[in-house]
């Protein structure tokens, strides 16, 4: 005999502001649940928080992610449904099917309707058409210590040695970087930082020309898939150059910045955190980092990743592979070039008064005629021949960093060309034709994540500011040094922003609804930013 099971639920709050991330209330669902239903049950509690909105997250075990609880998830996923069949009045179910939901709370400001709860309707990109129709039959079973039900009460008690004291709380990172991902053994230690499961929502004090150092922690600290492997990885203590090692100095920061939050954040009150150690060790990276100097944001960038070993986590993420590829006139034959390995695309402006960032795109692949003296010797041919080169993109990055190069050579000044640019960029155009047939279409497309900008006419002069986006709310904030605040989606900028940061769109949960790419739960929708 079959009958349908309730399903036990763990719920887990995060940004709550009269809970640690370690309340965990406990309930049960039937495969009648509905999100409503899920919404009821939390804003029915105690301490619900008036001034406050929330965003209602499910762990898919199959995908080791975290995604939007709608009843669209519902209707393919099926997480709440359990059938038990019942022989000669026993239960046949090994154990209990656990279900575990993530509720991150945001405060109101001004602009909002207080108390108002926001229903998210955007689509998730839950994973292409294909893992829908294979996962739909329901969420595999998830190895868990028997549970302790108290069955008087409909509620249920965990185990002190539950994996689910440590619920992961990011995007596993796919196969193609899966040294990244947390193993098994790894989930189940109790994470203290739980720093990917909260926005770091913190200013960072300015110690005297400092905001080009200020800018890049912010972007940093947004960072999904770096916030993940440092908060389950401890490569501080391992690190033999702890001093020189500028992964060490992101590590520390970072953490501060989160526990600055986690012991300050209250309402209309932004705590800020003072970089010291960090900005201490800038004279390390170069002799250019004097202190109270104003330097190019960009070029501290650069300096990071030089001061980190190219197989740390930082190149992991950022890195990706261009080749330049020569085709001679005369014999048609296309020879490569060696890969070369890179962590900022860095793209000149064109000069027209505005420009979009496709045409930067375009500056850096532009094809370049060899003639004359600059004639190309081609082997196929034997002689010197005119030619066509170009550079080509052969492999995505987890994270893409767009630089726009707007301060001219030796001091000549600021390139102020306006730049637009869109939430959602597609790199089919400028990858290598083995590259875009080997990768998948949702490792071809990114979703913005952040955007500096600088405010003056020169690198020694002016202000940087950073704006970033919040994954689960998609809500722009605005980190301009000791200020942290919310921002308006879009921007009038257009004249400053000199870098972008992009995450590809299978670890972002970033997303841009449209109705018309429902089949592949990406979306192509494009919106319009013009800084």
């Amino acid at each position: 005999m079959e009958t349908a099971a309730m399903v036990n639920t763990v719920i887990k709050h995060y940004d709550h502001p009269m809970r640690s991330a370690t309340s965990r209330p406990l309930t049960k669902f039937d495969s009648t649940t509905t999100i409503q239903v899920v919404r009821k049950f939390i804003e029915n509690e105690d301490d619900f928080p008036s001034s406050f909105y929330y965003s209602v997250e499910i762990y898919n075990r199959d995908h080791k992610h975290y995604f939007k609880l709608d009843d669209r998830y519902i209707q393919l996923y099926k997480p709440f449904n359990c059938v038990d069949i019942m022989i000669n009045g026993q239960s046949t179910l090994p154990k209990p099917k656990l279900i575990k939901i993530r509720v991150t709370w945001i405060e109101t400001n001004n602009n909002d309707e207080g108390g108002v709860i926001r229903e998210n309707t955007g689509q998730e990109a839950l994973d292409e058409q294909s893992n829908f129709d294979k996962h739909n039959d329901g969420q595999s079973k998830i190895d868990e210590e028997p549970l302790n039900i108290d069955s008087s009460i409909g509620w249920f008690k965990l185990p002190e040695d539950s994996e689910t004291d440590s619920i992961p709380s990011s995007p596993g990172l796919l196969d193609d970087v899966s040294k990244c991902r947390p193993t098994s053994a790894e989930r189940a230690v109790p994470d203290d930082n739980e720093m990917t499961s909260t926005s770091i929502r913190c200013g960072l004090k300015n110690m005297g020309n400092t905001c080009y150092m200020n800018v890049i922690l912010q972007m940093l600290a947004n960072i999904t898939v770096l916030k993940d492997w440092i908060s389950r990885n401890d490569h501080r203590t391992t690190c033999q150059q702890s001093e020189i090692c500028a992964l060490c100095w992101i590590e520390e920061t970072l953490k501060g910045m989160h526990q600055k939050c986690k012991n300050e954040l209250k309402p209309g009150l932004v705590p800020v955190y003072e970089p010291k150690s960090f900005y201490e060790k800038l004279e390390v990276l170069s002799s250019q980092f004097k202190k109270g100097t104003q330097q190019d944001c960009m070029e501290l960038l650069l300096s990071l990743f030089n001061h980190t070993k190219e197989s740390s986590i930082l190149f992991d993420i950022f890195k990706f592979q261009s080749q330049r590829v020569t085709q001679c006139e005369k014999c048609k034959t296309s020879e490569p070039g060696p890969i070369e390995n890179n962590t900022i695309m860095q793209c000149s402006i064109p000069q027209p008064i505005v420009c979009s960032l496709e045409d930067c795109l375009d500056s850096y692949c532009e094809k370049e005629l060899l003639t004359g003296d600059n004639a190309y010797q081609c082997d196929t041919c034997n002689s010197k021949q005119d030619a066509e080169t170009k550079i080509e993109i052969c492999s995505t990055p987890q994270v893409l960093l767009i630089a726009l190069k707007r301060f001219q050579a030796n001091n000549q000044g600021k390139l102020h060309s306006a730049v637009t640019y869109e939430e959602v960029l597609h790199l089919d155009n400028w990858l290598s034709k083995y590259c875009s047939a080997k990768i998948t279409k949702n490792h071809k497309i990114y979703h913005l994540s952040a955007v500096i900008i600088h405010r003056g006419n020169g690198m020694e002069s002016g202000h940087y500011i950073c704006y970033v986006k919040n994954e689960i709310t998609n809500e722009w904030y605005e980190a301009n040094d000791d200020s942290f605040k919310k921002a308006e989606f879009v921007f009038d900028m257009k004249k400053e922003v000199c870098l972008l940061c992009y995450v590809r769109s299978d670890l972002s949960k970033s997303i841009v609804a449209d109705n018309n790419t429902q089949a592949t739960g990406i979306s192509d929708m494009k919106t319009m930013f013009v800084l």
